[in-house]
């Protein structure tokens, strides 16, 4: 209902513009996870269960830090391709995919909390925030901002998105993060 709702708020041109860049960034900010988001699902069980307190909490920071870096890398080197190819690509597409990759890193990091969430059989933490939590808050405050006279178009839309995912994403690591620290006691890491 969501996506019908977006098109109808935005005609067929925009929600196009907007679906391509939405899926896109979707795509490259799983990529982006470099396949931290399961290999933590693999480890983690490993580590808890094998009483490597030290790596599980190494495998917990590392992960984190270098999903959050690798993904803000690859959202300037992708911001830097889209503008150095602009000159060849049609112009209503520069500035959407521009805004777009804004969310990169924190699409990058909802992937690997899910993954950490999974990993400690917490199901509602791993999936709620991806597929519920994000779609409703993207029309939530799509609706919001045509409430408030912004142009119903892609970038209007992906400000939304950019909003929604961070909220989201914020919210999904606070959570994870405390029933970790509560799950895993402090101590030195490798």
């Amino acid at each position: 209902i969501s996506q019908v709702l977006m098109a109808r708020w935005m005609g067929s041109f925009e929600y196009g513009i907007f679906v391509l860049v939405w899926v896109t960034m979707v795509i490259v900010g799983n990529l982006a996870c470099l396949g931290f988001h399961t290999s933590v699902i693999r480890f983690i069980p490993e580590y808890r269960e094998r009483g490597m307190l030290a790596e599980l909490r190494g495998i917990v920071l590392a992960s984190r830090l270098f999903v959050l870096v690798a993904s803000t890398v690859i959202a300037a080197l992708g911001a830097l391709g889209v503008w150095l190819a602009s000159p060849w690509i049609e112009n209503y597409y520069v500035v959407p995919f521009i805004l777009g990759v804004i969310c990169l890193p924190m699409i990058a990091m909802g992937d690997l909390l899910q993954g950490l969430a999974r990993a400690n059989s917490w199901a509602l933490f791993a999936l709620s925030p991806t597929y519920l939590v994000r779609p409703v808050l993207i029309l939530v405050f799509m609706a919001l901002m045509l409430a408030l006279n912004y142009a119903p178009d892609a970038k209007t839309a992906i400000f939304a998105s950019i909003a929604a995912t961070y909220v989201t994403t914020l919210g999904q690591l606070i959570g994870v993060t405390s029933r970790m620290d509560k799950k895993i006691p402090a101590g030195p890491t490798t």
